[in-house]
This record gives structure tokens, C-alpha cells and sequence, in this order.
């Protein structure tokens, strides 16, 4: 296993059954993995919640610099005659209409901001769309926001914001590689595919994901040594539980038939988990 990857015990009483009429289990089953999370909550090497918000900050507040930087640069360097007061309006306006866009293209989403190309793509296509919107501005008003201007800033800050978002998924996956800022989420599955996508997150942990609990047959999990990590069958009570705990759910789609996958991300979907199919 990898550095600062470590399986816990989560193993649900022998007399557990697939039925919801037995999920009073369930909290019993659970109880070493809620004291486990507790404790990761404090430790350095995992700040939990306080790490969690300022993940889902740290890139608002380098895009914003990033942004602040680039129009002020261009509106000082090319808007001949204008102010410091003009500077700064266009400047945070600009800023405040490209977060709106940002947030509004989903690229404050993990599951966007994971496929590199997809993530650029939608920054050219916001930071187009800011340049374009703030040179019409100029046009009506006496902010003084010329072509020149607009399109200065525009690639100035698409520059600044490649080169902040590059630094910072770079340092996140260097704090993720020492067991950091990762992601508690359950495998669905105890087949060989989730015993693979078990092993392939232990040794991966700059991947972000803590595989917390695994979801399916017993005897399967047995089989394929997911003892330890095995919680319960996939019936809905079950997977309502683990969910209430849990972000994220990794499904092995060869694990479960067509109509079970159905039901079973259904499920999750509608307990606010994040899916993620193999």
C-alpha cells in the first residue's frame, strides 16, 4: 500500500441480512468507521472539514486575483486617459462577471475540473465571453474599455488563471500523495473489478479517494479479500445508511446486472452521493 494509506475495519454483524428490517444493524456495523472519520477530522495529515472548505475556496480566490491582476494591467497599460476609479470598476466588474461564468460552467466541480482539456475549454469559453461583454460596456459607457483593452486583459487572464489553476492541481495532488485532502467514498461491488478499483486507490492516493467501505455479497468479499471493508448487501436500506456519511460511491458495474445498477444508483442519486462508474 501506498504512504499514509491505510484500510479500516468495517465489517457488519454476522446476522446482517439484504432486507431493510434489519438495518437497525446498520449503526452498529458503521460505528468504527464514524470514529475513525472523527479522528481524521483532527489529524494534520487530513484536515477534514476546515481542508474541505478551503479546497472549495482556495480556486475562487486565485481565479479572482488572477483576474483582478489582468484588467487592471491592461486597463492602466491601454485605456489611455482613464483613472484609478475606472481601473478598479472595470476591473472588479470584469472579476465578478468572469466568477458568475466560472461558477455558472461548473468549474468549481471536482468532476469537471478532473478532465484537464474539459476545464480549459470552458475557461477560453468564459474568458471570451468576459472580454467580449466587457468591450461592448466600453462601447455604451465612460469606462473607457477599448479593443485593445478587452483583449489585452482577455489573454492576460486566461494566462494568470492557467498558471494558477496548473500550481494549484499540482500542490493538491502533492497533498493528496501524502494522505491528505481525500475524499471518503464506498466501493458498490465485492467481485474481482472491486477488489482491482480497491487495490487501485490504496496505491493511488494522489487520485484523492479513501475507499471507507465496500457494499455486496459477503461471500464474495471474503473471496476476494474485502473482509475487512465489507459494510452490508446493497439493498436500499443499506445504501440510504452508508450514504448519510459518505460523498461519494464508486460503483463496479460488472458486480451488479442492468437492473440492479438501475436501482442501485438510482438510490444514491437521490441520497445526494456522488457516483462514479467503473
Amino acid at each position: 500500500q501506498a504512504a499514509g494509506t491505510t484500510r479500516r475495519s468495517f465489517s457488519a454483524p454476522k446476522d446482517s441480512a439484504p432486507n431493510e428490517a434489519k438495518c437497525d444493524n446498520c449503526a452498529e456495523a458503521t460505528q468504527p468507521f464514524l470514529q475513525s472519520t472523527a479522528h481524521r477530522s483532527s489529524s494534520v495529515n487530513n484536515p477534514g472539514q476546515r481542508g474541505s472548505r478551503r479546497l472549495r475556496y482556495l480556486p475562487i480566490a486565485l481565479d479572482t486575483g488572477a483576474s483582478l491582476a489582468a484588467w487592471t494591467l491592461a486597463h492602466l497599460g491601454f485605456a489611455g486617459g482613464s483613472n484609478t476609479e475606472q481601473t478598479a470598476v472595470v476591473a472588479a466588474g470584469a472579476t465578478l462577471t468572469m466568477l458568475i461564468l466560472f461558477h455558472r460552467s461548473g468549474l468549481y466541480l471536482a468532476r469537471v475540473t478532473a478532465v484537464r482539456l474539459e476545464e480549459l475549454t470552458r475557461v477560453l469559453r468564459a474568458v471570451t465571453v468576459v472580454s467580449l461583454a466587457w468591450y461592448i460596456i466600453g462601447l455604451v459607457t465612460e469606462l473607457n474599455v477599448g479593443f485593445v483593452t478587452s483583449l489585452t486583459a482577455g489573454v492576460l487572464g486566461l494566462a494568470a488563471v492557467f498558471v494558477c489553476r496548473s500550481t494549484f492541481r499540482a500542490w493538491l495532488l502533492s497533498q493528496r500523495a501524502q494522505g491528505a485532502y481525500r475524499r471518503d467514498v464506498i466501493v458498490i461491488g465485492t467481485n474481482a473489478e472491486a477488489a482491482s478499483l480497491v487495490d487501485l486507490l490504496d496505491q493511488h492516493s494522489e487520485l484523492g479517494f479513501s475507499v471507507a467501505a465496500v457494499l455486496g455479497r459477503r461471500q464474495e468479499a471474503e473471496a476476494h479479500g474485502l473482509s475487512e471493508l465489507w459494510a452490508g448487501e446493497t439493498d436500499a436500506a443499506s445504501l440510504q445508511h452508508h450514504s448519510k456519511h459518505l460523498t461519494g460511491a464508486l460503483i463496479a458495474t460488472t458486480a451488479l446486472d442492468g437492473q440492479e445498477l438501475n436501482r442501485v444508483s438510482r438510490i444514491l442519486f437521490d441520497s445526494g452521493v456522488h457516483v462514479y462508474l467503473s
